[in-house]
């Protein structure tokens, strides 16, 4: 569709609008005398493999695990809780771990049993997205947002990473996948340190590596306090760490709280966590 008075689009040397996006994209011409815009819209129908990228949630039931040896991790042999609640409309599960319900959490975590946590993804995220190089797929796990650019893609085999992109999808444990490596390429030839890389076509699929593991999902230190029932004592700061926003524990001796950890944006999205009280 071009603009009022409308000419052709001018595109840079060795594109035209056929090759300016990869294979299962449509290249979008938006072009006139005072803009000229190209841009690539998936077309392509993502793998069913791919979870959405985008915010991360925490849910579980609120109950230990009982018995004489509850607090032995169910990992390890102890008593298993009920399972977590599931996630809620179209929200995607991404891993179940248990956690600790602890007794104390000023003076140490007191494990007075174990109950299951279960993350999900929200279900509306970018199923396929850009990927600059193999650290990319972590990035998009930071929270990075999509950026389809039109003459920026990997047409070409061999290509260094950082000078183009490839789509990529995230699987459930959030290594990432190429959309189509035949068509539209992988990043192979990882260096040592994991930072360069070059575009081939074809070849055995190769995943990238995430930011975490669901094992290690929600693991810092203040997150490992997250969604667990405690008593609380007197009032308290928190400060956060790991990009996890300040917040104050008000409580009042003796009486069970609970800590979650929201994370604000997670996968896909923007900003960091926050602590609340609920």
């Amino acid at each position: 569709m071009g603009g009022w008075f409308s000419s052709s689009c001018s595109y840079e040397s060795g594109w035209n609008k056929n090759n300016a996006c990869p294979p299962g994209f449509e290249t979008i011409e938006d072009c006139g005398w005072w803009s000229s815009t190209i841009s690539c819209r998936l077309t392509k129908t993502p793998s069913s493999q791919a979870v959405p990228v985008s915010a991360r949630y925490n849910i579980d039931n609120e109950i230990c695990s009982t018995g004489v040896n509850k607090n032995i991790s169910p990992d390890d042999g102890g008593p298993v809780p009920p399972n977590a609640p599931p996630c809620g409309g179209n929200d995607v599960e991404i891993a179940t771990r248990y956690t600790a319900c602890c007794s104390n959490v000023f003076g140490g975590c007191n494990v007075d049993g174990w109950m299951q946590t279960r993350t999900c993804a929200e279900g509306q995220g970018d199923l396929v997205f850009d990927v600059w190089g193999p650290k990319g797929c972590a990035d998009k796990s930071s929270g990075l947002s999509n950026n389809f650019q039109a003459q920026q893609w990997c047409k070409d085999e061999g290509s260094g990473s950082g000078h183009c992109w490839i789509p990529y999808s995230m699987s459930s444990d959030t290594t990432c996948f190429p959309l189509d490596k035949d068509l539209s390429g992988q990043w192979t030839s990882i260096s040592s340190d994991g930072w360069s890389a070059t575009n081939n076509f074809g070849g055995t699929r190769q995943s990238l590596p995430g930011s975490e593991t669901p094992a290690d999902l929600f693991k810092n230190a203040w997150e490992e306090s997250a969604v667990r029932e405690m008593k609380v004592g007197n009032v308290g700061a928190v400060a956060g760490v790991g990009g996890l926003g300040a917040a104050a524990v008000v409580g009042i001796f003796n009486r069970r709280r609970k800590l979650r950890v929201v994370k604000k944006g997670g996968v896909g999205g923007e900003g960091g966590n926050a602590i609340q009280m609920v």
